[in-house]
């Protein structure tokens, strides 16, 4: 079963996280999860996923996602993910420095490594 945490709870497993935008989970997607997945064997870590809770496409100014939450933690799951990082899409995280995105997500997580696709900003 997939372990659903808050970015802001302590976890203690090694992890391995994918970066990305995930409002759906598709062929790149896949790949990306794959080499998280090869990563995570040789670390002797977990894959875990970073997303948005639903309602971060308001503050983007969309009208929606391509799956809710809870369709992205099932295909997630059927992908091999062990761990799924919820993220609340407010303005503090939203304006939050590269440094500090980074800080925030080794803070609470023993992050062994990332993985994110070719145009991550």
């Amino acid at each position: 079963m997939i372990k659903i945490v808050n970015v802001r709870h302590k976890t203690f497993e090694n992890l391995i996280i994918l970066l990305g935008f995930f409002d759906c989970l598709h062929i790149g997607h896949k790949s990306l999860v794959e080499l998280a997945e090869k990563e995570a064997r040789a670390n002797d870590a977990k894959v875990a996923m970073l997303t948005f809770n639903d309602g971060y496409e308001k503050t983007l100014g969309g009208s929606g996602n391509v799956l809710n939450f809870k369709e992205r933690a099932a295909k997630a799951e059927s992908l091999g993910i062990d761990v799924i990082i919820t993220v609340d899409f407010d303005e503090g995280f939203k304006n939050l420095s590269p440094d500090s995105f980074i800080e925030l997500l080794t803070s609470y997580h023993r992050v062994v490594g990332f993985a994110c696709g070719y145009d991550f900003t």
